[in-house]
């Protein structure tokens, strides 16, 4: 329980996390090699935007 927000984390099993963590990639999926190619014709990130929907969930 986060005693500044008085919020209470759910808790979860470790078979629960290891489902959501590890996956069978698609046949899509970019390999890292791949990301550093096409990095290059990608535009880079632009400040701004619209505020988040959520606190960051530190307190």
């Amino acid at each position: 329980m986060c005693v500044s927000c008085k919020l209470v984390a759910p808790s979860y099993s470790r078979s629960e996390v290891m489902d959501a963590t590890v996956r069978k990639p698609y046949p899509t999926d970019l390999t890292d090699l791949q990301w550093e190619i096409i990095q290059v014709v990608l535009p880079a990130a632009r400040p701004g935007g619209r505020p988040g929907r959520w606190t960051s969930g530190r307190c």
